[in-house]
């Protein structure tokens, strides 16, 4: 894969056809920490084909492709009034491109669609860039949980509305003129 600037990016919803391609990118995106996580926790983080078709199913699962080749993935299961993060990767030799951003840019996004109010992920604290990612993009740790002997970072994004913020602002003006 190249650094050129000139590169397609895209980001879409995926299809049972990216299935094996997801998986095999969770894999690969994850076995340099392999050693930190139980052997349950790993194969939890990976998931499988199995559990991708049933996310894909369920229109949960996005990827990102550059040049046609799937580079980052990514789920999102509302519940709660919330939007659950969960299965971030981008391959090795994409990182520092600017995926992790766009993917969780996409998350803010459908969960504004969907009129949710928090967005919430877990990661592990050994994945200290995601970490800074998710901090420069407004999200707090609020506490740990555990997966399987694996310590992980609870992280959440209150999306509520800034009544400050121009856009409110105006449309409120604008509404009051209707």
């Amino acid at each position: 894969m190249t650094n050129n600037r000139n590169c397609q990016i895209i980001i879409r919803l995926a299809d049972f056809s990216d299935a094996t391609e997801i998986a095999d990118l969770l894999k690969d995106s994850f076995s340099e920490y392999k050693n930190l996580y139980t052997k349950k926790a790993f194969t939890e983080t990976i998931l499988g084909v199995y559990k991708i078709k049933e996310r894909v199913y369920n229109k949960r699962t996005w990827i990102v492709s550059i040049d046609g080749v799937i580079s980052g993935t990514i789920s999102l299961i509302p519940a709660n009034g919330t939007l659950y993060i969960k299965s971030v990767a981008v391959a090795p030799e994409a990182r520092r491109r600017g995926l992790g951003i766009l993917m969780m840019k996409q998350a803010e996004h459908e969960a504004r669609r969907m009129r949710l109010r928090y967005l919430e992920l877990t990661t592990t604290h050994f994945l200290s860039a995601a970490i800074r990612l998710y901090q420069n993009l407004g999200f707090e740790q609020r506490g740990q949980k555990d997966l399987y002997g694996t310590p992980l970072i609870r992280m959440l994004k209150d999306l509520k509305p800034n009544i400050f913020s121009r856009n409110n602002a105006t449309t409120s003006y604008d509404n009051q003129l209707s």
